[in-house]
């Protein structure tokens, strides 16, 4: 549900560094696992959803991302 209501690209932060969020995939070895693909400098890195901090404005669909992001934590 999340990848049909997140709309791509947006930016957001890594470690304080401005990146552009261009999708997002489902890592094979963690269950509950969600990466965002995040490209910076002409290079692309896949960084686990907790670590990507939302800036405005704000995606189409970040509540969605929110919402996993919160369900995640109570794991």
């Amino acid at each position: 549900m999340i990848e049909d209501q997140l709309r791509f690209p947006f930016h957001a932060k890594v470690l304080g560094d401005v990146v552009t969020v261009v999708g997002m995939e489902w890592p094979e070895d963690d269950e509950f696992g969600l990466d965002c693909v995040c490209e910076r400098n002409g290079q692309r890195h896949r960084v686990e959803a907790r670590s990507v901090d939302l800036i405005r404005p704000l995606p189409e669909g970040h509540l969605y991302l929110a919402a996993y992001l919160e369900w995640k934590r109570h794991l």
